[in-house]
């Protein structure tokens, strides 16, 4: 990691970074970083893969992305997520704080099964988190744990692991649901991509 990097990753949120970083130790192969804005997370997750492919529809995130993180093996390209279509063929779909922002996340979840083997996604945990339109304009809601397992799970994913973080400082990534954010593991039933 380069000085300048390390120095831009350091101005970060911790919570956002401990993401990252739990999802690289988790990871091998392709995999696809919907919603990957300013591009840290893409590069973050890239020393860990085959390669990453951010994607992101802000044009000023992306064009930040292409000028500090793009690498070896970081990519990025201009795309609407809920676009995306099963003959893709990522190993992981990663999906850090997106779910919350779709009008449609069942739709675009079970898309997301039929062109990836397995995802890792975060969510802000209503018991903890309430949805506030006002705090959150961004946002069409968050979800309780009960919520987003039963819309993973008719979407197309199955074997879900759910993990936690409790604050938004460090962000230290713990086993169960709770917390402010919701971190989950899951495999797509599409057996055909591993």
């Amino acid at each position: 990691m380069s000085e300048f990097q390390k120095g831009k990753i350091s101005e970060i949120r911790g919570d956002h970074v401990e993401r990252y970083k739990f999802a690289a130790s988790r990871i091998s192969g392709t995999v696809l970083d919907c919603g990957c804005g300013c591009g840290y997370g893409t590069w973050i997750m890239s020393e860990k893969s085959k390669f990453v492919l951010g994607v992101d529809k802000n044009p000023e995130a992306l064009d930040y992305a292409l000028k500090n993180y793009q690498g070896p093996k970081a990519y990025f390209h201009a795309g609407d997520i809920t676009t995306i279509r099963g003959e893709i063929g990522f190993d992981y779909f990663v999906a850090f704080e997106v779910i919350e922002h779709l009008r449609q996340p069942a739709a675009s979840l079970k898309r997301f099964a039929k062109a990836a083997g397995k995802l890792i996604m975060s969510v802000p945990n209503e018991e903890n988190r309430p949805y506030d339109k006002n705090k959150t304009p961004f946002h069409y809601r968050h979800f309780t744990p009960d919520e987003i397992l039963l819309m993973l799970q008719s979407s197309g994913w199955n074997n879900l692991k759910f993990y936690h973080q409790k604050d938004y400082r460090v962000g230290q990534i713990e086993d169960g649901a709770g917390g402010v954010t919701l971190i989950i593991e899951a495999e797509s039933d599409n057996k055909s991509i591993s």
